[in-house]
Formats: structure tokens, sequence, C-alpha cells
């Protein structure tokens, strides 16, 4: 049902009106003498539309598992290493059929996670030349943050701290070594098609 209100009482109360709206999620039809001029509607998000508008904002990608900087079975929670995460977003057919089973088998209570560290290396590759995106990769990175069923964990101490601990062998390239902490922390299966990492038996991984 929609609910009428003058543009004189709306003008005195519009506070209350916003809430009201948000309230009942019911429109608002503002009259002027009589005649509507404006609709308040409630805001309902698309997480599909939001996902829609980031596919294909990916022009390229070299070497994806290469680094940037200088087995255990697939748990609920799951990390997106770099690669993952950009083709997940842009081309998800890109993924092996069971990382994207496991992606989408986590999306529903938004346990699909990304390191920050993977927002620095997406940065880092665009500068480089070996990333290139439609738009600037702050946007990009704006628009995956909004969509409800992606998380972003930070680097904390504890995760900074455990990316120097990591048993060997390990390859020292250091944010290869914060996203495994990260999953560690986590409980979290690692999708990734680094090999390196897929053999690195104190992570979960799936591809």
């Amino acid at each position: 049902m929609t609910l009428p209100v003058s543009k004189s009482a709306f003008k005195a109360r519009a506070l209350e009106y916003f809430r009201q709206v948000q309230r009942t999620g019911k429109e608002l039809i503002i009259s002027d003498n009589g005649k509507p001029v404006l609709k308040l509607v409630p805001y309902a998000s698309d997480p599909a539309a939001a996902l829609k508008a980031l596919r294909g904002s990916v022009r390229r990608y070299e070497d994806p598992t290469e680094p940037v900087g200088g087995g255990l079975g697939v748990a609920s929670v799951i990390l997106l290493d770099t690669h993952a995460w950009v083709w997940w977003i842009s081309a998800p057919e890109r993924l092996a059929r069971r990382g994207r089973e496991a992606i989408d088998g986590s999306m529903g209570d938004g346990s699909v996670c990304v390191s920050s560290i993977s927002c620095w290396e997406v940065a880092l590759l665009v500068k480089k030349g070996r990333l290139e995106l439609t738009m600037d990769p702050g946007d990009w990175i704006s628009r995956c943050e909004s969509l409800p069923f992606l998380r972003f964990v930070p680097v904390d101490n504890h995760i900074a701290l455990r990316s120097v601990q990591l048993p060997a062998p390990l390859h020292e390239d250091p944010a290869d070594r914060i996203i495994v902490a990260t999953a560690q922390s986590l409980g979290a299966s690692l999708v990734t098609k680094d090999r390196r990492l897929r053999r690195y038996r104190h992570v979960r991984s799936v591809w």
C-alpha cells in the first residue's frame, strides 16, 4: 500500500516519514496541490546486480600465480587467493569447478573472505601493468566491498606475526605468507591455483 502525504506535511516531518518508510517498507507519495510529485521508496540492495556489474571488469591479468612483491579437505569458511578473487569477480568461468562450488557453498552465510593484502596486490599489479581493470582500482575494490557475501579480513598483528612464523617449506613472498596466515587464523580453505600453496601441507586448499 502506498502512503500519500502533502508536501507541506512532509517538509515539517521529513525525518519521521523517512523512518516510517524504512520501518514499514511502504512507499510514500508526496503531493503538491493534490498532484503526486515525488515517490519515497525503501532502499533494497541487489547483491546479484552489484556482482553482475563487476563481471568483465578485468581486461588483462598476467602471471596470476607469480609473486607480486620482492590438501586437508575444504572448510566452511573460504579465503580467496588474489587471483581467485579477481577471477571470481570478473570471470568466474576461469575458476576450476571445485573452487567455484566451494565459493558458491559459502556465499549464503557470508563466509567468503579476502585478505586485505590482496587489495595491495591488486593495486600493485595495476601499477606494474600486469592487471588491467575497466575502472580505477580503488573504485573496483570499493564495489567489491559493497558485496554483502564478501568479507575483507584486515592484516592484524596476530596475522602479521604468524606469517613470519609459518613452518617450512614455504617461499618468502610476503603477500602469499600473509594470505596463508590469514587462512590458518580463520580455519579457512584457501581457493588458489598456485601449486606452491596447494602443496603446502599447513593450509587447506581447494581448486
